[in-house]
C-alpha cells in the first residue's frame, strides 16, 4: 500500500514486485538477489491477484497511454483516505521492518507515518541499485547500459535512480533522519564510483552527478541536510569538485536549496567559487531566478559584477528572463554593459532566450545595441534562437545587420545567417521566412558569405534541406532564399545537399548553376559528402550515381590538413562500410590509394571500422597496407587500435609485418603491439604477441610496452609486460616517463596496485611530477586511495621553483632514485619546500 500510494508515479505490477522484494535485508543491502527474497512474487499474474485479494479491491491495474499496465488505486478518494487515514491505521497494525517498533503515540502522527513510508521506499531502490543483477553490468558498453535504462533487464531501474532522491528528501522532511545514506553509499567500497554511473545517462543533467563526484555533491543535489552536515562533521572537504569544476555549493545553488546553500557557507564554502573558470554561484541562481539564494550569496560575500567565462550574475539573470531580478541586481550596482570574459553581455543573454522585456528595460538603460567582438552581436544572437519579436525590437534600437564578429564568432557570422539555421524548434517555417523578410528589409546581404560558415542559403540547406519520406520537398525557407537572389555556388549549398541526399535540391542547384566539383573545406566535395553522410540512407547512393552522372570528379580530393576533412568519395564509402557504394566508385575509377600519408587511404578506412569484406576486395585490387594516417600509423596501426580481429587476421596473412613501425601520437617508431596494449585490447595485444611481435621493443610516444599497458589499464596486459622481464621502473617516453605516473595520470588503480606490488618507485619526494600530483590534477580518487596506503601522499605548499622542477626530471640513462624517494607502505611524504 505505501509503495501504490506514494509512489511518484503508479509502477507496473513487475515494477511493485521487485520493489517489494527489494524492502527485505534493508540492514544488509544487496546481500541476495530479489528473486531469491522470501516475499518475492514470480509473476504479474499473481500479484494481480495477490493486490486484489489483500486490498479488498482498492487497487487495480489499469491501462495507461503508455500501452503499459500500472498499479493505482481504483478512485482518488481512495487516494486521499490513504494519505490521511489509511496509512497511519496499517502502521499501526503492521510496522515496518525498516524502522522498527512505534514507542509512543507522537510516532503514529500521520507525518511521522508518511515519513517512515518515505524512507522505506528510498531505502528501497537503494537496495535494488545494490543488486548483483545491476552491479555487475559495464556500463562502459553503450548497448548495455541502454538496456538497463530502457528497463528491458532492470524494470525498476529507471523509476529508482530518478525518484530515491524524492523519497529520502521527504522523509528528512517530514522529520525522519537519512544519515544512514552515507554508509549505504559507502558500502561495499567503490559502489558510489559505481552509482555515479548509473546517474548521468538517465538524468541528463550538468548539475546531476558525473565523473569525479563525492557523497556531498549528492547531498547537495537532494537537499539532503541531515546527511550533508554529517559529512562536513566528520571532515568531508566542502569543496571538492568533479571533474568539470563543479562544488557541492554549485549543485545546492543550481537547484535553489536555500538552507543547503546556507548550511555550506556556515561550513566556509567559496562564494566565488567557479567551475573551472565559469559559473559563479552567483551566476547560477541569477540564472535559475533563485532570488532568495541570490539574496544570500550577496549577503555572503559575492560579487554581483564578478567575471567567470561564461560571463556575470547580471547576465544570468537576463537570460532567465525575470525582469524583477535584473532590476534589483541593477539597483544594487550591476553594471548594464559588463562584458564577459567571451564578450558575452546582459543584452545578448536576453536577446539569445527571447526575452522582449528585459532586452527592453537594459536597452532603456543604456546597453549597447551593437556590442560585438568575438562573438557577434545581440541580434544574431536573437537571430539564431529565431526570436523574430526581440530581432524586431533591436533593428528599432538600431542594431546593425551586417556587423559580423572580428574574431573566430561563437555564432554565425551573419545575422541572416543565424535567421537561416535558426534552432527554434517551436517557430513555424512562415515564421522563420518572416525573420529572414524582416532582415532582408532592413538592408542584409543575402551573399554575404564568411570563409568558415558560408552563406545564408548554405546555412539554410545544412539545416533545413534534410529529406524523409514525410518531408519530400524542398524546404520553402531555402526556395525564398534563391528566390531573393541568393547564389547557388556561394558558400557551396550543393555539398550540404549531397550530405542530405536531397536528390530535388541537388537538381535545382545544379540548374541554378552550381559547381559540381565545389569543395566544401569541412564536407569535402559534393560527391565525398554524399558518400560519406552519416545519414545513410538509399537516398545517398542515389546522390552519388545523379553526381557522377553528372560528371563529378571521383577522385577530387583536398588536403586540408585534417584526415577527417581530406577524405575521397571512396574513403567515405568504405568508413560506413558501403560495399554497393564501393564498387560503383571502384566502376568509375576512383583511386584506391588516394589520401595514404595524409588521410590514410580507402582500406585504413574500412580496416578502422572493421568492415572485413571491403578490406579483402581492396587488398585484392592492390591497396597499400602501409598507407599511414596522420598521427594514426598503419593500416595495422588502425586495425589494433579498434581491436579488429579478423582485420588483423587478414593483413598478416598478407604479409604486413607484425612490428611495422609508424607515427602515432606523433612518436615515430610504434608498433601495433604498442597500440594494442595503449588502447587495452588483450584480445589484440594476444593475437599479435602470438605473429611474433616483440614485446621488448622501445620507441613511440610511450617508450616501451609496459608504458603503453600502464596508460591502457589492462591488468592482464600490464603482467604479462612484466612476466617478460621489462623493469617495473624503466624510464622514458615524451608523455609520463614511468608506467606509474602514466596509470595514475589515467586512474587506473588496479594496473596502480599492480605496479607497486612489482617494486614500483615514485621518484620524486614532493608533489611535484609525483605519481599523487598526476592522479590529483586529473581527478582519480580511486588512484589517490591506493597511493595513499602506500604511503605516497603528498601535500601540495608551494607552486614548483626552479629548483624543485629540475627535482623531478628523470635521468634515463642512469635510472637512478631521487633523494627523498618513498617505495614502501610504511612512508608518508609531505612537501614543505
Amino acid at each position: 500500500m505505501q509503495w501504490v500510494a506514494l509512489a511518484e508515479r503508479p509502477l507496473t505490477a513487475t515494477e511493485l514486485r521487485i520493489a517489494m522484494a527489494c524492502d527485505e535485508g534493508s540492514h544488509n543491502p544487496g546481500s541476495k538477489r530479489w528473486e531469491d527474497s522470501e516475499d518475492y512474487i514470480e509473476s504479474d499474474r499473481r500479484m494481480e491477484t495477490l493486490m486484489r485479494t489483500l486490498s479488498g479491491g482498492l487497487v487495480e491495474i489499469a491501462l495507461y497511454t503508455s500501452g503499459l499496465y500500472r498499479v493505482q488505486f481504483v478512485h482518488q478518494t481512495v487516494v486521499d483516505f490513504m494519505l490521511t487515514e489509511g496509512l497511519p491505521f496499517l502502521v499501526q497494525h503492521v510496522v515496518p521492518q525498516s524502522v522498527g517498533p512505534c514507542e509512543d503515540e507522537e510516532q503514529f502522527s500521520n507525518s511521522r507515518i508518511l515519513g517512515q513510508s518515505q524512507d522505506r521506499l528510498s531505502r528501497s531502490c537503494v537496495n535494488y541499485f545494490k543488486q548483483p543483477e545491476i552491479m555487475r553490468r559495464n556500463w562502459a558498453v553503450e548497448t548495455e547500459r541502454d538496456e538497463i535504462i530502457d528497463g528491458a533487464s532492470c524494470p525498476l531501474f529507471k523509476y529508482a535512480i530518478t525518484n530515491w532522491l524524492i523519497h529520502a528528501e521527504k522523509a528528512e522532511r517530514l522529520g525522519l533522519c537519512q544519515k544512514h545514506l552515507v554508509s549505504q553509499l559507502e558500502e561495499p567500497q567503490g559502489y558510489f564510483e559505481k552509482y555515479v554511473q548509473y546517474e548521468y545517462p538517465v538524468r541528463l543533467s550538468s548539475y546531476c552527478l558525473q565523473r569525479g563526484a563525492v557523497i556531498l555533491h549528492l547531498m547537495a543535489f537532494a537537499n539532503l541536510q541531515g546527511p550533508a552536515r554529517l559529512l562536513i562533521e566528520r571532515g568531508d572537504s566542502i569543496e571538492d569538485e568533479n571533474l568539470f569544476g563543479v562544488r557541492a555549493l554549485h549543485y545546492a545553488t543550481y537547484h535553489g536549496h536555500i538552507e543547503m546553500v546556507r548550511l555550506l557557507l556556515d561550513a566556509g564554502a567559496d562564494v566565488g567559487a567557479t567551475q573551472d573558470g565559469k559559473y559563479t554561484p552567483l551566476e547560477l541562481a541569477a540564472s535559475r531566478a533563485h532570488d532568495d539564494v541570490l539574496q544570500l550569496l550577496i549577503e555572503r560575500g559575492g560579487d554581483i559584477n564578478a567575471i567567470s567565462n561564461s560571463g556575470t550574475a547580471l547576465e544570468g539573470a537576463s537570460q532567465s528572463g525575470d525582469v524583477r531580478l535584473v532590476k534589483k541586481l541593477l539597483d544594487i550596482g550591476a553594471r548594464v554593459d559588463q562584458e564577459g570574459k567571451l564578450d558575452s553581455t546582459p543584452l545578448k543573454a536576453a536577446a539569445r532566450k527571447g526575452h522582449v522585456e528585459v532586452v527592453l528595460l537594459l536597452l532603456s538603460l543604456g546597453a549597447d545595441v551593437n556590442h560585438c567582438k568575438d562573438y557577434g552581436t545581440a541580434l544574431q544572437s536573437a537571430a539564431s534562437a529565431g526570436h523574430i519579436e526581440v530581432c524586431r525590437v533591436l533593428l528599432q534600437h538600431g542594431a546593425s545587420v551586417s556587423k559580423v564578429p572580428k574574431g573566430i564568432a561563437g555564432t554565425r557570422a551573419t545575422a541572416l545567417q543565424c535567421a537561416a539555421n535558426n534552432n527554434n524548434i517551436s517557430n513555424s517555417i512562415s515564421t522563420d521566412i518572416e525573420l529572414l523578410r524582416l532582415l532582408l528589409e532592413y538592408g542584409a546581404d543575402i551573399n554575404m558569405q564568411d570563409r568558415r560558415h558560408g552563406t545564408a542559403l548554405a546555412d539554410a540547406v545544412r539545416v533545413h534541406g534534410q529529406v524523409n519520406d514525410d518531408k519530400p520537398d524542398i524546404d520553402p525557407r531555402i526556395l525564398f532564399l534563391l528566390e531573393n537572389g541568393a547564389d547557388a555556388n556561394a558558400g557551396c549549398p550543393l555539398v550540404l545537399a549531397a550530405s542530405n541526399g536531397n536528390l530535388k535540391l541537388i537538381n535545382l542547384l545544379l540548374d541554378r548553376g552550381a559547381d559540381i566539383n565545389a569543395w566544401d573545406e569541412t564536407n569535402g566535395s559534393a560527391l565525398a559528402a554524399a558518400a560519406g553522410s552519416w545519414k545513410r540512407s538509399a537516398r545517398l547512393l542515389d546522390s552519388v550515381k545523379l553526381l557522377l552522372k553528372g560528371g563529378a570528379d571521383v577522385n577530387r580530393y583536398y588536403n586540408s590538413g585534417h584526415y577527417l576533412t581530406s577524405c575521397s568519395a571512396l574513403q567515405q564509402a568504405a568508413h560506413w562500410g558501403d560495399l554497393e557504394m564501393v564498387s560503383l566508385l571502384l566502376g568509375h575509377g576512383a583511386n584506391i590509394n588516394l589520401g595514404a600519408g595524409d588521410s590514410g587511404g580507402a582500406l585504413h578506412e574500412a580496416a578502422a571500422k572493421g568492415h572485413l569484406e571491403i578490406c579483402r576486395l581492396f587488398i585484392d585490387l592492390g591497396a597499400d597496407p602501409y598507407a599511414e594516417r596522420e598521427f594514426a600509423g598503419s593500416v595495422l596501426h588502425s586495425a589494433a587500435s579498434n581491436n579488429n580481429m579478423d582485420i588483423i587476421r587478414l593483413l598478416l596473412s598478407s604479409g604486413v609485418h607484425v612490428d611495422h613501425e609508424s607515427d602515432f601520437h606523433g612518436g615515430h617508431g610504434t608498433t601495433p603491439l604498442q597500440v594494442a596494449a595503449e588502447r587495452g585490447h588483450l584480445e589484440a595485444f594476444n593475437l599479435l604477441l602470438a605473429e611474433g611481435a616483440d614485446i621488448h621493443h622501445t620507441g613511440g610516444i610511450f617508450h616501451n610496452m609496459l608504458h603503453a599497458a600502464a596508460y591502457g589499464g589492462s591488468v592482464e596486459i600490464v603482467d604479462k609486460c612484466l612476466k617478460s622481464g621489462i623493469d617495473v621502473n624503466t624510464k622514458g617516453g615524451k608523455l609520463f616517463g614511468t608506467a606509474l605516473l602514466a596509470a595514475a595520470s589515467e586512474g587506473h588503480a588496479e594496473v596502480v596496485e599492480a605496479l607497486l606490488a612489482r617494486g614500483a618507485r615514485d621518484y620524486t619526494e614532493g608533489w611535484w611530477g609525483s605519481a599523487w600530483m598526476k592522479a590529483a590534477e586529473n581527478g582519480r580518487r580511486n588512484v589517490k586511495k591506493v597511493l595513499k596506503e602506500w604511503g605516497l601522499e603528498r601535500t601540495r605548499l608551494l607552486a614548483p621553483t626552479k629548483v624543485n622542477l629540475l627535482r623531478t626530471d628523470y635521468d634515463t640513462d642512469r635510472g637512478e632514485q631521487q633523494k627523498g624517494e618513498s617505495i614502501g607502505r610504511s612512508q608518508m611524504s609531505v612537501d614543505s619546500h
